[in-house]
């Protein structure tokens, strides 16, 4: 898959506001018109698992186990997709998510 498509649709599932209760699917297919129904399902299957990751490593991080740097790099070994812009966005909200359990 590529790259660029990988982080608009992982852009799509972090967004918040009036947006972020809407199923996934539709939002990524209105963001990358020109992909079929196959390759935003597999999108949206990949970014869903990056962000449970990341979700995860952030909780450890909260708990004092992990440093930022830590979750950054293990969640970029697993997903050498993610751009600069994602992966602080992923960082800061898993922990916003950890810090309201």
């Amino acid at each position: 898959m590529e790259a660029t498509y990988l982080n608009i649709a992982y852009d799509e599932l972090m967004t918040w506001g009036p947006r972020l209760g809407e199923p996934l699917l539709p939002r990524i297919l209105e963001r990358i018109p020109e992909i079929n129904l196959e390759m935003a399902t597999a999108l949206e299957h990949e970014c869903q698992t990056a962000h449970r990751l990341a979700n995860e490593l952030c909780e450890r991080s909260y708990a004092g186990e992990l440093t930022q740097s830590q979750v950054q790099k293990l969640l970029l070994e697993q997903f050498t997709w993610i751009d600069a812009v994602n992966l602080s966005h992923a960082y800061s909200q898993g922990m916003y998510y950890a810090w309201h359990g």
